[in-house]
C-alpha cells in the first residue's frame, strides 16, 4: 500500500466515522495530510479559511508526532496571531479572526 493509499484510507474513514473516532495514528495522518494539502494549494490562508483549519491547534501536535518540528513551530506561531492567541474552531469565527491577522 502506498503512502497516498494510507492517507486516502484514513481520510475516508474520518469522513465515515468522524475525526474524533479515529485511532491516534489515523487522526495524525489525516490532520497532517489536510494541512499539507491546504498549504500546498493556497498557503496558511487556505488552511485557516477551509475546514482543515477547524483543527489548527490539534494539527500542531500531529506535526510534532511526525517529527515535523519546524512546521509545528511555524503553525503554532501562526495560530498565536489570532485574537486570543488561538484560531476559533468554527470556520466563520476563524475567518473573522483571519481578517484581523
Amino acid at each position: 500500500m502506498s503512502s497516498a493509499d494510507v492517507m486516502n484510507s484514513c481520510d475516508a474513514l474520518a469522513e465515515r466515522i468522524g475525526l474524533a473516532a479515529l485511532a491516534t495514528v489515523e487522526r495524525t495522518i489525516v490532520l497532517v495530510s489536510r494541512i499539507n494539502f491546504e498549504v500546498e494549494l493556497g498557503g496558511l490562508d487556505s488552511f485557516y479559511y477551509n475546514s482543515a483549519g477547524d483543527e489548527a491547534v490539534a494539527s500542531v501536535a500531529a506535526l510534532e508526532a511526525l517529527g515535523a518540528l519546524r512546521a509545528a513551530e511555524a503553525l503554532r506561531a501562526a495560530n498565536a496571531l489570532f485574537p486570543g492567541g488561538v484560531p476559533a474552531p468554527e470556520r466563520g469565527e476563524r475567518y473573522a479572526g483571519l481578517q484581523l491577522v
